[in-house]
């Protein structure tokens, strides 16, 4: 009996402590509102590159990530009259002009909890698991640092703000959890906001750099044609070996935006590869050779064609990528890396290193 009695007193102890545990992060805001008034940037683009988000919990997946980030790039199409907010994910073209500043994103979504635990007491005795009033209350909290970088790579700005939004719970606090959500929703568009107002505040300095920037700094090598007009690559996924298929995803998207940022290029939409080759028959899985790489290219119709794998041996990564020259079939530049560490050493490193072997540019 006693043994029984403990049993169940552990058991409410654990309902009491761990309770009321949100097990998402990422709450989507709703619609930004309307502003009368926006920042003029009206004769620039501005190109999300990175969203990261931090701190995920055990049922947070890619696809509220990516919500996360279209919303976003909503709220600063909302609060800035840029010429045009656009996802590298969706839309990795290169910007008529050179009139354009690229934007990295780390957002990290947190909150906090207290209670008042005498007031758990009679959840046990003498209203047994029926004792409504048990407060809960605290902060949710989202942080996000915005790094802005010229069309060569240089980092123009960097900032950081903050939306928080408290909440309180009075009655059953261990059996719904929606106040926190609300708090954490609520933090969401308020630094979303703040990152808006935070480029305004930057506007000057932003423009500035845009002018400043001389096009005849860095001059195209290798990439261009007689008229000086970049020429149009196609970046297929990494092969992967040892390295698991979402690693390999996101290094792909990394050396798509890194290869991107030299100006150098007139990259391609991701999403109109696979169905264009799909609809032609093509199997992208296992396309390594020159030879396949030169199909590919010919059946997308683009100049250049960009082509690797990424391997694990032990500590140690190894990536390979090279530029193939579709039309005369030969391969214009190669690159290869070796990293030791981890996979963030070559997401932040490996892949900035053999974009500017493959591009002539020093880092």
């Amino acid at each position: 009996m006693n043994n029984r009695i403990t049993t169940l007193l552990s058991l409410l102890i654990s309902i009491i402590i761990f309770s009321c545990s949100v097990n998402k992060h990422v709450w989507v805001p709703g619609e930004p509102e309307k502003q009368t008034s926006k920042s003029d940037f009206s004769s620039t683009d501005i190109i999300l590159t990175s969203f990261q988000v931090e701190n995920l919990d055990e049922e947070d997946d890619d696809g509220d990530v990516n919500y996360l980030r279209t919303k976003f790039l909503r709220y600063i199409y909302a609060t800035n009259n840029f010429r045009d907010v656009r996802d590298i994910n969706l839309n990795a073209r290169t910007p008529m002009d050179e009139s354009y500043v690229t934007m990295e994103v780390v957002v990290e979504p947190d909150y906090s909890k207290y209670r008042t635990y005498i007031l758990d007491i009679p959840f046990f005795y003498p209203a047994p698991l029926v004792w409504p009033v048990s407060p809960l209350w605290g902060d949710a909290e989202v942080i996000i640092k915005t790094d802005i970088f010229d069309r060569n790579g240089g980092l123009v700005t960097t900032f950081e703000v903050t939306g928080s939004e408290g909440y309180t719970m009075i009655l059953y606090p261990y059996y719904r959890t929606a106040p926190i959500e609300e708090a954490l929703q609520a933090a969401y568009q308020k630094a979303f906001e703040e990152v808006g107002r935070g480029l305004e505040n930057k506007r000057e300095l932003i423009l500035a750099r845009i002018d400043s920037l001389d096009s005849r700094q860095y001059p195209f090598i290798a990439t261009t044609d007689n008229s000086g007009n970049r020429k149009s690559i196609v970046v297929l996924p990494l092969n992967a070996f040892g390295v698991s298929p979402t690693e390999s995803s996101a290094l792909t998207n990394r050396l798509t935006t890194e290869l991107f940022k030299t100006g150098l290029y007139d990259v391609v939409e991701r999403n109109k590869i696979k169905d264009i080759l799909d609809e032609q028959g093509f199997q992208l899985s296992g396309c390594t050779t020159s030879e396949c790489l030169v199909e590919a290219g010919k059946l997308l119709n683009v100049e250049l064609m960009l082509g690797g794998s990424i391997s694990k041996v032990g500590k140690l990564f190894s990536l390979e990528v090279r530029i193939i020259d579709v039309e005369p079939a030969r391969i214009l530049s190669v690159a290869s890396v070796d990293i030791k560490g981890d996979i963030g050493d070559v997401m932040m490193h490996g892949i900035r290193d053999a974009v500017a072997k493959l591009s002539g540019k020093k880092r």
